[in-house]
C-alpha cells in the first residue's frame, strides 16, 4: 500500500495530472530516511483539505536536506461522508485525551474540540498552555490522518468551556450526545432515529471522573441528549472511538 505525505500548501491546481511535486522538510525526511523511498515507487500526496494525488517518484535526494519529487498521475477528491462528526473530548490525565484524538481520527472524526470539564485533572491554565495543547492535539490528528490515508485532516479547535459547549448544543442541525453510562437511551437507538435535518453530530466525552450533574443539566437543557454505549463503562480514551464506530455502522460507512 502506498504511503501518504501531506503538504498543506498544495492546491487542486498544483495537484493536476502531469504536475511535478517536490516534497521537503519533515515529510521528506521521513520518506527518505525512514520509509526508504526509491525512484519509481508510487506514493500519495495530499493537502489535508480534501485532495489526494496518486504520484510516481521521479527523484530522491538524500543527505542533510532530504527531498523527493513525484509526478502526479491522478487526482482523487473523496466525497464527504455525509454527517459531520465532532468529538468534544474533556482534558484527561496522562495521554488518555491524546489517545482519544488519535483513535477518533483513525475512525473518521471531522473535528475535535478540547473541553475544560469540571473534573478534568489536566488543565490548560493560560493562553500559552492552551495554544501548546491545541497544537499538540493537531499534530497527533495530522499523524493519525496520514496513517489512515485520509484526504482531510480533522481540525482541532480551541478549548471550550461548558457554557460554550451548551451554545453549540443549541445550534440548528446539530444533535449533541453526552456519553453517560447512567443514561437510559442507547446510542445505537438514538442514531437510528436521527432527525432528517441533522447535519452535525456532537459526541461529548467526559474526563476520568465523569461528567458532573451540573454539566449534564446545563448541556441537556441546551438540547443535548444523554446516551450510553452499553452496560460497561469505557475509559475516556476509548469512549469517543467506540461511539464513532457505532455511528459509522449505523450510517453504513463500515
Amino acid at each position: 500500500m502506498a504511503h501518504l505525505y501531506y503538504d498543506e500548501t498544495l492546491t487542486p491546481e498544483t495537484l493536476k495530472p502531469g504536475a511535478a511535486l517536490t516534497i521537503t522538510g519533515e515529510e521528506a525526511r521521513h520518506a527518505v530516511s525512514v520509509a526508504r523511498l526509491r525512484t519509481g515507487e508510487q506514493v500519495l500526496i495530499g493537502n489535508g483539505g480534501g485532495e489526494i494525488a496518486v504520484t510516481r517518484v521521479s527523484d530522491v535526494v538524500k543527505g542533510s536536506a532530504p527531498a523527493f519529487t513525484a509526478v502526479v498521475s491522478e487526482l482523487q477528491t473523496p466525497a464527504p461522508s455525509g454527517l459531520k462528526t465532532v468529538l468534544v473530548q474533556a482534558l484527561a490525565q496522562g495521554d488518555r485525551d491524546t489517545r482519544a484524538v488519535e483513535q477518533t481520527t483513525e475512525f473518521g472524526v471531522n473535528a475535535i474540540i478540547p473541553w475544560a470539564a469540571s473534573r478534568s485533572v489536566s488543565l490548560w491554565q493560560n493562553q500559552t498552555k492552551q495554544q501548546k495543547g491545541q497544537q499538540k492535539w493537531q499534530r497527533i490528528a495530522r499523524e493519525a490522518a496520514k496513517q489512515s490515508l485520509r484526504a482531510v485532516i480533522p481540525e482541532v479547535q480551541r478549548i471550550h468551556t461548558t457554557a460554550e459547549l451548551a451554545r453549540l448544543c443549541g445550534e440548528a442541525g446539530t444533535l449533541a450526545l453526552v456519553l453517560d453510562p447512567r443514561a437510559e437511551n442507547r446510542l445505537s437507538r438514538v442514531l437510528g432515529q436521527l432527525p432528517a435535518a441533522t447535519d452535525t453530530l456532537l459526541l461529548i466525552v467526559g474526563p476520568e471522573g465523569g461528567i458532573t450533574e451540573t454539566e449534564t443539566t446545563s448541556l441537556t437543557a441546551a438540547g443535548a441528549v444523554g446516551v450510553r454505549l452499553g452496560d460497561t463503562v469505557l475509559r475516556t480514551s476509548s469512549a469517543g472511538a467506540a461511539a464513532l464506530a457505532v455511528a459509522n455502522t449505523v450510517q453504513e460507512h463500515w
